[in-house]
């Protein structure tokens, strides 16, 4: 049997000062570096190929790359909250959401940033774009967000649930999934219009991913993993005999799937998630997000600026 290799780059990059916004030049290597200048922590990680991406996280700074990680320039947000999670459904708009009701456009490439009036207050932890203008926001008290229009204007949806919503992915336009607190899974086959709410082993999840209509996953806290192969109506826990808290989870095929994070821990399967296996990643820092632009490499972020490349 062929054996792949796996080269892991972790890179812990100062990206920006507070107040100062500077390139950072980082070599490109086929080892473990570590530039310590940063100490703020990374929420989520976008990209939109391999050599474009950007972070968003603590304090009011964006971050871009335009070469897979090795230089990093940063634009300020116009906002001073954390910022939670960021969405590219093509090259030039994106879309970025955070605490306090707070959504962020762009429709550049990341150069300038438009701030989208979501009549909330409360914390958005998560979004997903079917395309440059329909896509959804989920957050705290159970609240999902749906617009048709660019951001325009947004739609508040009942989802028969009060609870924190962390993650929601969508397999197709009416198709979709939210994880949160407790256990948390809902379901819509309508858009968005209607919400089920499904057994989520009384967990609290952090991130959900499905390869196609029928076959997901999410993780969450004391490494929890459940799996459905029926479109979400039973998850089963699968066991992975590790523990630490997992942030995020993205599979780049059937059978090859990866999850991050608390104590830089990362686990990946090549069996469809029966069985897990740990990569070692150099780091006890945490990793928060997890985005694979093709199946061949995919990036990690998370605690003290820490960024983390995998080469498959």
């Amino acid at each position: 049997m062929k054996t792949k290799t796996y080269s892991v780059l972790l890179l812990s990059i100062a990206l920006c000062f507070y107040y100062s916004c500077e390139k950072e030049d980082i070599q490109k290597q086929d080892k473990l570096i570590t530039v310590d200048l940063l100490k703020a922590d990374m929420q989520s990680v976008y990209f939109i190929n391999s050599d474009t991406g950007y972070i968003v996280g603590l304090y009011d700074t964006i971050y871009k790359t335009i070469d897979g990680g090795n230089q990093w320039s940063c634009t300020f947000s116009g906002t001073n909250e954390w910022l939670s999670a960021v969405f590219f459904p093509n090259d030039n708009t994106g879309y970025i959401v955070g605490r306090k009701g707070t959504i962020l456009k762009s429709i550049d490439a990341g150069k300038s940033w438009s701030k989208l009036n979501s009549n909330l207050d409360a914390n958005l932890n998560s979004l997903f774009f079917l395309s440059k203008n329909a896509g959804f926001v989920a957050g705290d008290f159970g609240i999902i967000l749906k617009t048709i229009d660019g951001g325009n204007t947004w739609k508040s949806l009942r989802t028969n649930t009060d609870f924190a919503l962390e993650s929601i992915y969508f397999t197709d336009e009416v198709t979709g999934f939210a994880v949160g607190r407790a256990g948390c899974i809902i379901k819509t086959i309508d858009g968005g219009n209607s919400w089920d709410v499904l057994d989520g082993r009384n967990k609290w999840l952090n991130s959900v991913f499905f390869v196609n209509n029928s076959i997901g996953f999410t993780v969450g806290d004391t490494g929890i993993i459940l799996g459905t192969s029926n479109g979400g109506e039973l998850w089963e826990i699968i066991h992975s005999d590790f523990k630490d808290d997992l942030n995020s989870v993205f599979f780049t095929d059937r059978n090859i799937g990866y999850t991050v994070g608390k104590n830089g821990i990362i686990l990946k399967t090549n069996d469809g998630g029966s069985s897990w296996q740990k990569i070692e990643s150099g780091t006890t820092k945490g990793l928060n997000s997890l985005h694979f632009p093709n199946p061949y490499i995919g990036y990690a972020t998370g605690g003290g600026g820490t960024f983390f490349r995998i080469h498959q």
